[in-house]
């Protein structure tokens, strides 16, 4: 009759270890995932507003009927991926809450989620007025460049810190 108590004991440990396990990793999966997502969906929505600015730029210096389609196509785009990058932004914020919460809750893991939910978004610079096609493209350029800079340093990289420190808690069996 012990043995039988004490088995059922163990058994239900090793599921709740199970469980645990699983959760984890399942979380920390979804952050990977979200880590991508989100930063590729903050990419193009700026990056369709910086295509705005641009063809809207040569449009005002040029008048090429082109470059003002453009600009519409590209406003039209943003808007779209606006609602992708609001999204994509709920979900990571979402996983992050699950995984803080499958993890426990520690002093560092307590900062590195913050860091997380305080995902900074930014804002695309205006096209020089009265600048060239060739000045504008240069413009163009470099604000995506940038974008791609400011997308990794204010939304992958606070995930990466925080898939990096659940990386190792994951391994380990």
């Amino acid at each position: 009759m012990i043995g039988a108590i004490f088995g059922s004991y163990f058994q239900s440990c090793e599921q709740f270890e199970f469980k645990r396990r699983e959760r984890r990793e399942e979380a920390y999966a979804k952050l990977i995932g979200d880590r991508f997502a989100t930063q590729q969906a903050f990419y193009v929505f700026y990056e369709a507003q910086v295509f705005f600015e641009y063809h809207q730029g040569v449009y005002a210096a040029e008048h090429i009927d082109v470059d003002q389609q453009e600009a519409i196509r590209f406003l039209h785009r943003s808007e779209e991926l606006g609602n992708a990058a609001s999204q994509a932004l709920k979900t990571l914020l979402t996983d992050t809450a699950s995984a803080a919460a499958a993890f426990g809750e520690t002093e560092e893991l307590k900062r590195l989620t913050k860091a997380v939910y305080e995902t900074k978004t930014f804002n695309v610079a205006d096209a020089p007025k009265g600048a060239t096609r060739e000045e504008l493209r240069q413009w163009r350029d470099g604000a995506v460049a940038e974008l791609q800079r400011k997308a990794d340093r204010e939304i992958a990289q606070p995930v990466r810190n925080l898939t990096e420190y659940l990386e190792p808690i994951v391994s380990s069996r």
